[in-house]
């Protein structure tokens, strides 16, 4: 038995979460003694997240190239099963971290789930509680949170919704 540093993956597809996961990749860089830590980019929005990596430090560690030209939604999410299923089935990491609703958000969530590793969505709980306002980020944003295993919410009004909704409060932290 080996006495490793759990690993987390930081994963992001959108210029929002490239932004978002920022503060969130240096908290734990700066705890490399008791965790390891990945940035896993999805490539979801290549040309608009791209330009922010060296100035947020944010360069990935692994890069997907998921979206392909004109991409529907379940094209994309075919591609993130195979690239990012593949990689998460071999390397095994302890823990994935997600932000938001996108696409990328849901398929690595659910990749996750389907392979019994954590996940921990940032942004949980938020609501519009009209599965097509926004469309399809709504539903996105549900599924996420059904599977995530750790919810970090913004508010106390997000934390709320998912006590409504039956999630362990003790599975609820509210970031700001």
């Amino acid at each position: 038995m080996t006495n490793r540093a759990p690993t987390v993956w930081v994963v992001y597809g959108t210029r929002p979460e490239v932004i978002k996961m920022a503060p969130i990749m240096e908290a734990l860089r700066a705890r490399a003694h008791c965790v390891a830590v990945a940035g896993v980019f999805a490539g979801q929005h290549r040309e608009l997240a791209t330009d922010l990596f060296a100035s947020m430090n944010m360069r990935p560690d692994l890069a997907l190239d998921v979206m392909g030209e004109n991409e529907t939604t379940w094209g994309l999410g075919a591609r993130c099963f195979t690239a990012l299923g593949g990689l998460v089935e071999n390397e095994r990491p302890d823990c994935v971290l997600v932000q938001g609703d996108s696409a990328t958000v849901l398929f690595a969530s659910l990749i996750s789930y389907f392979n019994k590793i954590r996940v921990g969505h940032v942004e949980a709980g938020l609501r519009s509680f009209d599965k097509y306002a926004p469309f399809p980020e709504e539903m996105m944003r549900r599924l996420t949170d059904a599977v995530a295993d750790l919810h970090f919410t913004p508010t106390q009004y997000a934390a709320a919704n998912l006590r409504s909704e039956g999630v362990d409060p003790a599975s609820v932290f509210v970031t700001g």
